[in-house]
C-alpha cells in the first residue's frame, strides 16, 4: 500500500479567514480504510481515527483549529502506509483583526494593545504561531492559563482568549 495523495512533506495553508485547508488523502488500495491521524506542533497534539468505505479521506474537519505536522497512517486489507504533511498558518491583515474585534462586546481599545504587542501578527516567518520567551502564544501572547491547541493556531480563538483575559483584568482593576 502507498499514498497517491498527498505528497510526503507537502505544505497546506490555513487562510487568513481562518479557514482550514482541504487535505485529500488517497491510497492505491481498494476497500474500507482506517485513517489514524495526529497533528503536532511543539508540546501540542491532537489525534483521532476515521473510517471510510473507500480509499479516500479528507482531513479538513479533523484538523480544524490545529496545525503543524500532520501524520496519517492508513490501514486496509492488512496493509498499512504512513505519510506526513505540514499545515501552516497565514497572518490576517490588521483590517481583518479590527473587523473581527468590532463584532465582540467590550473590545474597544483592544486593537491598540494587539497592534502594540504583536503588530497584528499571529504567525512567524515560517508560518507557525508566534511563541514568546515566556511561552505566550499568538497575537495575544496567551500565557496563563496556558492555551489549548485551537487557541494557538486559530487567531480568532486566540483573540477571544485575549479578550476574556483583558476583561478579567479590567474588572479587577476597576474593583
Amino acid at each position: 500500500m502507498k499514498f497517491i495523495k498527498p505528497r510526503p512533506n507537502e505544505s497546506f495553508a490555513v487562510t487568513s479567514a481562518p479557514e482550514w485547508p482541504s487535505i485529500q488523502f488517497e491510497t492505491d488500495t481498494t476497500g474500507p480504510h482506517s485513517w489514524n491521524w495526529t497533528v503536532a506542533w511543539g508540546k501540542f497534539t491532537k489525534s483521532g481515527k476515521e473510517t471510510t468505505s473507500g480509499n479516500q479521506w479528507n482531513a479538513k474537519a479533523a484538523i480544524a483549529n490545529a496545525g503543524g505536522t500532520l501524520t496519517v497512517r492508513a490501514e486496509a486489507n492488512k496493509a498499512m502506509a504512513t505519510v506526513t504533511v505540514k499545515v501552516k498558518g497565514t497572518n490576517p491583515s490588521p483590517q481583518e483583526v479590527t473587523q473581527y474585534l468590532v463584532t465582540k462586546p467590550n473590545s474597544g481599545g483592544f486593537d491598540k494593545i494587539i497592534e502594540h504587542e504583536s503588530k497584528f501578527k499571529h504567525f512567524n516567518a515560517t508560518n507557525e504561531p508566534i511563541k514568546s520567551f515566556d511561552n505566550g502564544y499568538g497575537m495575544c501572547q496567551l500565557t496563563t492559563p496556558a492555551p489549548a491547541l485551537d487557541r494557538v493556531w486559530n487567531w480568532k480563538l486566540n483573540v477571544d482568549g485575549g479578550l476574556k483575559l483583558f476583561e478579567q483584568k479590567r474588572t479587577a482593576a476597576i474593583a
